[in-house]
């Protein structure tokens, strides 16, 4: 497949965020390195609704205590969890969806890059990885980078939250044939190339890994966590980790 070259703009997840909170039409793109897209994705229907889909909402009755949000964008995870009395504190590398997180209420956000996190040992009872951004910007070694990093701000006996999906679980031809070729690279079959495209521009192209059950397990173990519970399907599940 052809992929068109657009010029690149500065934090443009922060720009779709914006429009698309004043504007509910606003959709997006999302290119995959062998041209697969996902066309006409809206963040009104998802990043930024303020409802949390009934099997989310069991699995975030978990939480507790002194919430962190990893990648926290415009706040839906964030500003369900304040709504029902928890301290969250959000982060997020993206100056645009933390405006918008702000504007819906969000109490205490800070510009600050996953793997760039720095708070005090024991600052937090629960850590929060929902949308994917476990996997963002790295391969299948990140996960187990960003448990041990995480882990000495996690109280003992705190949690972690986190969403997986098994690159296995699909129907589609195009995505089958994509992850068998990771496999032949001797390569996790999850771990993605894509960039997000907007309003005739894109990002940078960056690494987008679907991290399914079995490797944040694995990771777990490496770091000093312990698996607790697990939801859902592997098309779409949610694992929680106990901070031992």
């Amino acid at each position: 497949m052809d992929i068109p070259d657009l010029p690149l703009m500065d934090d443009l997840w922060g720009r779709i965020a914006l429009d698309a909170s004043r504007d509910p039409e606003v959709t997006y793109d999302i290119r995959r390195d062998d041209g697969f897209l996902d066309a006409d994705l809206s963040p009104a229907e998802s990043e930024l609704s303020r409802e949390v889909p009934p099997e989310r909402a069991e699995v975030l009755a978990f939480a507790h205590g002194r919430v962190l949000d990893l990648g926290c964008g415009p706040g839906r995870y964030l500003l369900w969890l304040q709504e029902r009395g928890l301290e969250v504190v959000g982060i997020d590398a993206s100056p645009g969806a933390l405006q918008v997180a702000r504007e819906r209420g969000a109490r205490e956000v800070r510009l600050m890059p996953i793997d760039g996190i720095d708070f005090a040992p024991a600052s937090f009872d629960t850590a929060l990885f929902m949308g994917n951004t476990l996997g963002v910007g790295g391969g299948i070694a990140i996960v187990a980078e960003r448990l041990a990093r995480l882990h000495p701000m996690i109280r003992p006996g705190g949690c972690l939250i986190t969403d997986v999906k098994e690159p296995g679980a699909t129907e589609r031809a195009v995505h089958k044939a994509y992850h068998a070729a990771r496999r032949r690279e001797g390569r996790y079959p999850g771990e993605l190339r894509i960039r997000l495209e907007y309003a005739g521009h894109a990002t940078p192209w960056f690494d987008f890994t679907l991290v399914n059950a079995e490797s944040v397990s694995q990771a777990a173990a490496e770091t000093g966590w312990q698996m607790r519970e697990e939801f859902g399907s592997p098309q779409l599940g949610v694992v929680i980790l106990t901070r031992k």
